[in-house]
């Protein structure tokens, strides 16, 4: 069984938030420095593999970061610290476990695509990664006039790179929803196939959007978030399973320990007639 969304915290992760890097402040409100110790990274890890029995793959990713060379530095080093955790759950639950690495899409006012290019095909081989992640609300935290549009030459590359792209729409209630954004997406690039975390956060629910547009593609979402598994419970297996592919996802280790509770809601929905 795969987790589509697992996270790892790089040194660089760690430096920014017990240096409070001002470029960074949504990482430093989202992540207390407690919560990214090693000790208590251990036990949330250990917790993890001794609870979701099944899971032996990760769709592994770091956090965006808005400063260029920071986040250099943390998709640099991401590829070793999984191989860390790799060993660490080969020796303590005699598992192997397997990962798909994701690589972030970086802030476009600070990262032009020609350097992005370059930084990939230097570091990255094709085979080596499966997808990027979007989240664009981090970077509208610190440059507010950045617009859907200014990712379209990302978009391009995650195309001819046949790739995933994980991109992280919001709920309406947040300051920076941007579900619309989505819709701008699969009307441009209808070639990128896109995971939605969150379950989409209810972009199944738009169907009279799709009729009008004629949008007769598949969605493929996953969980991560304890407050969309009301959705697995809310509504007919059937109807979900018309308009969407759903995947488990736990957003690991910034759930804390409700990646168990998001886990077992999955399975038993899947399980369900």
């Amino acid at each position: 069984m795969k987790d589509f969304e697992f996270r790892i915290v790089t040194p660089t992760l760690r430096r920014l938030v017990f240096n409070k890097k001002s470029t960074e402040q949504v990482l430093i409100d989202k992540i207390p420095k407690q919560h990214i110790s090693i000790d208590n990274l251990d036990t949330l890890n250990n917790h993890y593999f001794t609870n979701l029995k099944k899971i032996n793959k990760i769709m592994y990713r770091g956090l965006p970061i808005n400063s260029k060379l920071d986040f250099i530095k943390s998709e640099l080093e991401l590829e070793s610290c999984f191989l860390s955790l790799k060993n660490k759950v080969k020796k303590n639950f005699n598992k192997v476990l397997y990962g798909e690495r994701i690589i972030q899409i970086p802030n476009p006012k600070k990262f032009l695509i020609g350097d992005y290019k370059k930084f990939i095909r230097k570091n990255f081989p094709n085979s080596s990664y499966s997808g990027f992640e979007l989240i664009p609300n981090w970077h509208q935290s610190v440059n507010q006039n950045i617009s859907i549009r200014d990712y379209d030459k990302f978009f391009e590359f995650v195309e001819y790179e046949k790739k995933f792209l994980c991109y992280e729409t919001d709920f309406p209630f947040k300051k920076y929803h941007s579900a619309y954004n989505f819709f701008y997406i699969i009307n441009k690039f209808p070639n990128i196939k896109i995971l939605l975390p969150h379950l989409g956060c209810g972009i199944f629910l738009y169907d009279s959007y799709f009729k009008e547009k004629k949008i007769k593609k598949k969605f493929d979402v996953y969980t991560s978030a304890p407050k969309s598994l009301e959705w697995l419970t809310n509504i007919k297996k059937k109807y979900l399973l018309k308009n969407i592919n759903i995947y488990f996802g736990s957003d690991h280790p910034f759930n804390g320990d409700t990646s168990f509770k998001i886990y077992k809601a999955y399975n038993k929905w899947k399980n369900s007639k």
